[in-house]
């Protein structure tokens, strides 16, 4: 929930009174402002309306007839259930999103309600799931899974003199977005590019009493490695420690399994709709012969693979035998394509860091602006 403070000359829920926020409520609507939202709330639920008078006390409301963003009614289902284990019931503009819940818990569905607006309608900004506080003028972002105690650390904090904004959600403006990276220095991720995505790996030999290679450390290693490739399509790599594959290490494009004498390298597959099931390419005694092979390989790829072709179908194309003969049996032109490779990364600018050397279209950085209805 964000937390607000008293803006003069401004109507707020303490000073329009308790009777008047009941006949708002149950009549034409509470038209609520929070932050850049304002929500229409109808209910006729005592003990919800005492929980908005007590938490929402210095927050805006707007008339009336004023415009909302939202739209939303919280009430008691007719029926024997109003008497009968009691319920409140949540809807939006004609639809229910949420099951019932007990009475008792009208206030917390009120929260999530409005959490939900936000998630799943504010497509303007970009959504984050985090805790959000501020202190001397500047916001602290705290982005993490469920569960993890970022709504007990901001609790913490706003006892000891932090503004509470949210325990759920953050959102920035796109034309913000740059600065933040900025500020954080912060580089792209490419989560969504053709190229790089993710070095999946297990524990490895330094975990596992089953691993025989560090297959967590080779991870980094080509991750780091590779980082800022772009290639025809997305490529997906994964290092396991041991036959095992815990990492999943034979549906990747890049696959690496430690074994005793060293690492197996598969290349080809794919873990999407239709599952395929990586080649086996060559077995090596060192991690420096990963890097090779493994960079040889992609970048072999980046100069043969057509646009949105996927590894496995440069395979089906070209054949198995045509990849070993470049990068197996010809160890020269093995190390040519390697070092291709990390030229060609090495003066490959970060989007989030130099986006007009990196050929971005900054257009998406550019807010939408809402047309005036005459």
């Amino acid at each position: 929930m964000l937390t607000a403070s008293p803006v003069p000359g401004v109507s707020t829920i303490s000073t329009l009174g308790r009777e008047e926020l009941d006949r708002r409520l149950a009549g034409p609507g509470l038209v609520l402002r929070t932050g850049a939202f304002s929500t229409r709330i109808h209910t006729r639920i005592g003990h919800l309306a005492d929980a908005i008078a007590l938490l929402y006390a210095d927050y805006p409301v707007e008339a009336p007839t004023a415009f909302a963003d939202f739209q939303v009614r919280l009430h008691r289902p007719a029926g024997p259930r109003h008497w009968l284990k009691p319920q409140v019931r949540f809807d939006s503009d004609g639809r229910e999103p949420f099951a019932p819940l007990p009475l008792a818990q009208a206030y917390p569905m009120f929260e999530w309600v409005m959490n939900w607006c936000v998630s799943s309608r504010a497509h303007g900004y970009l959504v984050i799931h985090a805790a959000v506080l501020e202190r001397g003028g500047r916001a602290l972002i705290m982005p993490a899974p469920p569960g993890s105690g970022k709504s007990t650390l901001c609790a913490a904090l706003a006892m000891r003199g932090w503004r509470l904004l949210s325990d759920e959600l953050a959102l920035l403006r796109p034309e913000d977005l740059q600065a933040v990276w900025k500020d954080l220095d912060m580089p792209s991720g490419h989560a969504y590019a053709k190229g790089l995505r993710t070095v999946k790996t297990c524990v490895g030999s330094e975990w596992c009493r089953f691993g025989t290679q560090d297959s967590t450390q080779m991870g980094k290693d080509l991750e780091r490695g590779l980082f800022k490739m772009y290639a025809p399509h997305k490529v997906k790599l994964a290092v396991s420690g041991c036959p095992r594959n815990c990492a999943e290490s034979g549906i990747k494009d890049v696959g690496v399994i430690g074994v005793d004498s060293g690492w197996e390298i598969y290349v080809g597959g794919n873990g999407g709709i239709k599952t395929e099931v990586a080649q086996f390419l060559c077995r090596v005694k060192t991690s420096d012969e990963v890097m090779a092979v493994s960079g040889a390989f992609l970048q072999l790829y980046r100069k043969e693979g057509w646009y949105l072709e996927r590894t496995v179908h440069y395979l089906e194309r070209v054949g198995l035998d045509h990849v070993k003969a470049k990068v197996i049996d010809d160890v020269a032109n093995r190390d040519a394509l390697w070092a291709e490779l990390q030229a060609a990364l090495a003066i490959e600018e970060d989007p989030w860091h130099k986006p007009k050397e990196a050929q971005v279209d900054l257009r998406q950085f550019i807010p939408i602006k809402l047309a005036e209805v005459v």
